[in-house]
């Protein structure tokens, strides 16, 4: 979670933009306790059925997203080496 903060910190040149920065996180941060009693209520027990699904699928649009980003920093690499310059190795 401290390599997170900092990296949201640091991404932002100005002051407004880290403050922006954290106030995001912390409000996608919080709405993990509100979703999650609503995801898995003690009816659905012991197996939690409706939460591991919504669960998966947001691993795998996790692994998707890294997917793509992947790729557009490649490609932004390619071109950035053609300049001379490379923004991530």
């Amino acid at each position: 979670m401290t390599i997170v903060i900092t990296w949201t910190v640091n991404n932002q040149r100005s002051d407004e933009g880290k403050g922006t920065g954290v106030a995001v996180l912390n409000v996608i941060g919080q709405m993990g306790p509100l979703v999650g009693t609503r995801l898995y209520p003690d009816t659905e027990g012991p197996y939690y059925t409706r939460g591991m699904e919504v669960c998966a699928v947001s691993m795998g649009g996790v692994a998707v997203l890294t997917l793509v980003l992947r790729w557009v920093i490649g490609r932004e690499n390619g071109k950035r080496r053609e300049e001379g310059f490379v923004l991530m190795t």
